[in-house]
């Protein structure tokens, strides 16, 4: 992503927006007459269940849908070319940006989900496949599968070594494997804890995430786990605690260490709330939020930006410049966009770490994203009606 101009990040990130929806049923006697052999005074015949909002019955796909995971969109470094992956589809599409145009698709095996991927130094493109137990190496030129290789049950994430020519895999099951970028044989196999998502490179090491626990391992490049590290416990508003869990997406920063893309929940009684955006949206009722932490070695705290108002937040992107941000959140239907990112250990009181402006203006939750207004009596319906920037605040 270092290498991508931000012309491709900004027109390629919706892509990342594929992931699926729920639908919404709900059924009972709509006075419908009773059917042959069946008297007025009987049971109500049970219809179909329908969607509250077309008014049409609710069809479920032949193929599950996959999990929604992020992380399935590769920027190249051409700064034109993209390739996303559909795991529903067991699909790679290739896109170029510059001209708004399909390219073309590779089709791969029926239930393979592909997800993450990396592009190598010679412009080929390693994509994991959650479920088919390997990787895949696509030339893109030629939108062909040139290997196929065997990695382990579960792959997640990939990275490319480009100092040691290495291509980088971790694994649910906690491998942590090592192949050469040129023939494809593996080099190395570490057994590190389960659970794991994103592997990054960092300088000399690499930084791989575990996604439940949000926690991160730093390995040196004997493959040594030198250190562990978790985003930090917050306070919201109203000195409410929270734990963060969920990495949905860690990346690299430009100019060193890394992001975590994350969310935090509420490690204190959950109130009765009865609000339906108890989850992310009210900064006075949430129970979840969405959170970014930035991990940087050279320093000993890391500043969370918390509170953001976007909901069920799965992917993470930053320019080169490390001015541009962008997050995909699939519960919103949006990708969220920031002119600036910006985390402070100590911030000002109330001053934002971190404002995300979207596409198009959504209206506020009932309430504020001000403590003050957290602490006083809920707004008037009219003053839940105004249109407000979505803030994120380090705490």
């Amino acid at each position: 992503m270092s290498r991508t101009s931000r012309h491709a990040v900004h027109l390629a990130l919706p892509l990342l927006l594929s992931a699926p929806l729920a639908l919404w049923a709900c059924q009972g006697d709509r006075g419908v007459p009773p059917i042959d052999g069946e008297t007025s005074g009987g049971p109500a015949p049970v219809e179909p269940p329908m969607d509250p909002q077309g008014e049409g019955p609710v069809l479920s796909p032949a193929k599950a849908p996959s999990a929604i995971s992020g992380g399935s969109l590769i920027a190249l470094k051409d700064g034109v070319t993209a390739v996303a992956a559909d795991p529903d589809r067991d699909r790679l599409w290739i896109v170029d940006t510059k001209k708004l145009a399909l390219r073309g698709s590779i089709t791969l095996k029926d239930g393979d989900e592909p997800g993450r991927g990396a592009e190598d130094g010679q412009g080929r493109v390693w994509v994991a496949l959650r479920r088919g137990g390997a990787v895949v190496t696509i030339d893109v030129a030629t939108m062909a599968v040139t290997a196929r290789t065997p990695v382990c049950a579960e792959p997640r994430g990939v990275a490319y070594d480009a100092k040691n020519e290495q291509i980088h895999v971790a694994c649910v099951g906690g491998e942590l494997v090592s192949f050469a970028a040129a023939t494809g044989l593996e080099t190395r196999r570490l057994r590190l804890d389960r659970d794991l998502r994103d592997v990054v490179i960092d300088g000399a090491g690499l930084r791989v995430s575990r996604f439940r626990s949000a926690e991160v391992l730093s390995l040196d490049a004997a493959g040594v786990v030198t250190k562990r590290v978790k985003p930090p416990i917050t306070l919201d508003y109203i000195q409410r605690p929270f734990e963060p869990a969920v990495a949905w997406r860690t990346i690299a920063l430009p100019g060193g260490g890394i992001a975590t893309l994350h969310q935090s929940g509420l490690a204190a009684p959950v109130p009765d709330v009865t609000a339906a955006n108890a989850y992310y949206v009210d900064p006075c009722n949430v129970i979840v939020h969405t959170a970014v932490t930035v991990n940087d070695p050279a320093t000993p705290q890391s500043p969370t930006a918390g509170g953001l108002q976007v909901a069920l937040a799965v992917d993470l992107a930053i320019a080169p410049d490390g001015q541009h941000v962008a997050i995909a959140a699939a519960g919103d239907r949006a990708v969220a966009t920031a002119a600036t990112i910006s985390f402070t250990s100590r911030p000002s009181p109330g001053s934002p770490a971190l404002r995300v402006t979207r596409r198009g203006a959504r209206t506020a939750a009932c309430g504020s994203s001000r403590a003050s207004a957290c602490a006083a009596p809920r707004a008037s319906p009219a003053a839940c009606s105004r249109r407000e920037p979505f803030t994120g605040r380090a705490i």
